[in-house]
């Protein structure tokens, strides 16, 4: 009995994992495909469903919270949203932070991680990220805005 009950779990978690996988992906791909308009709301519907996901490990849970904080400060940076980006940024940079808390590196690693991601590091990984993603294009609002730089 104890055994089914365990398999029984095991396949809830990973029926959980497949929804949330599931949803974020729609959810990247129309980030991706998104004007400036649309993308915002996108990316707040990823933060959405990360803090309500219970499938994955609490290190990997808090840098993908990271990860959509960092998207959303580019955003804001790119269309000149000052306060936004560096509310977001915070956001991004707290995350990060709880992320290498949650993981097991040993400490030191985790101060020079953290350390390293500042504002130009967040920018450039996220764009070089989405870049890779789009044949070297960017997101479509990316498109749309005229040389917007960090």
């Amino acid at each position: 009995m104890l055994l089914s009950g365990c398999v029984s779990k095991q396949h809830r978690l990973w029926e959980q994992q497949q929804t949330f996988f599931e949803e974020d992906t729609k959810l990247f791909h129309a980030y991706l495909s998104a004007d400036e308009n649309q993308v915002r709301p996108i990316l707040e519907q990823k933060i959405q469903l990360l803090e309500k996901d219970t499938s994955l490990s609490r290190d990997g849970w808090a840098q993908r919270i990271s990860w959509e904080y960092s998207h959303l400060y580019v955003l804001e940076k790119r269309t000149g949203n000052q306060d936004s980006a560096e509310a977001n940024l915070v956001k991004a940079r707290y995350w990060f932070l709880r992320a290498c808390e949650l993981s097991d590196m040993p400490a030191q690693q985790k101060m020079d991680e953290f350390k390293r991601a500042d504002a130009n590091f967040i920018f450039a990984m996220v764009d070089k990220m989405d870049k890779a993603l789009t044949d070297g294009k960017g997101p479509k609002y990316l498109q749309n805005l005229n040389g917007a730089k960090p």
